[in-house]
């Protein structure tokens, strides 16, 4: 089934706004779509959330800013770098503009969806240390309608090249590193 990606932006944001189980882990909010974000660019949706409260001694206000990278393909490690550009440039708006001083807590994560997961690509490696990034592929088909799998981490490559390592020269370098570890380990008895 081919699809654009401005008709995944509008299944997706009908998915935000209807959704009873909270797949994107999104609460209430406004939802915003193609939101120029000044030279970082253009993000797909951007979705606020303002929660405030009264507490004993203040009013408690917390805002969520989440971009959400849309991709019709897999996703790549390209595609890191631009929801990555994304969070940064909202989070360098909020402090030059002074919002900080308006609201207790601030936090900006990114949501980052394709159909699929280039596990070629340098992405295998850069998600691994960006925790406010949250991954998500989808499937879409006439049945079911649009799911939503929140991905896991620990991927590898698919083409990892271990087979140019030659065997020999690694298991000397492996021996050299436990001759030692052993002579660590015998020096730590004494």
């Amino acid at each position: 089934m081919n699809i654009l990606e401005k008709e995944i932006e509008d299944l997706v944001q009908e998915y935000i706004n209807t959704e009873k189980e909270n797949v994107f882990n999104l609460d209430k909010g406004i939802l915003l779509r193609q939101f120029e974000l000044g030279n970082y660019g253009v993000v797909d949706l951007l979705h606020i959330n303002y929660l405030a409260f009264n507490n004993p001694d203040e009013r408690e206000k917390h805002l969520t800013i989440t971009p959400i990278e849309i991709k019709r393909g897999k996703i790549s490690y390209n595609e890191v770098g631009q929801i990555c550009r994304y969070v940064k440039g909202i989070g360098s708006f909020i402090s030059k503009k002074g919002y900080h001083d308006v609201f207790n807590s601030i936090s900006v994560r990114g949501i980052l969806m394709g159909k699929e997961i280039d596990l070629s690509s340098d992405f295998v490696y850069a998600m691994e240390l960006i925790e406010s990034i949250s991954v998500y592929t989808f499937s879409l088909n006439l049945k079911t309608g649009l799911q939503f799998t929140k991905e896991d981490f620990g991927y590898t490559r698919t083409d990892e090249g271990f087979e140019r390592i030659k065997n020999k020269q690694l298991k000397t370098v492996f021996r050299k590193l436990i001759n030692i570890n052993n002579g660590y380990l015998q020096t730590d008895k004494n």
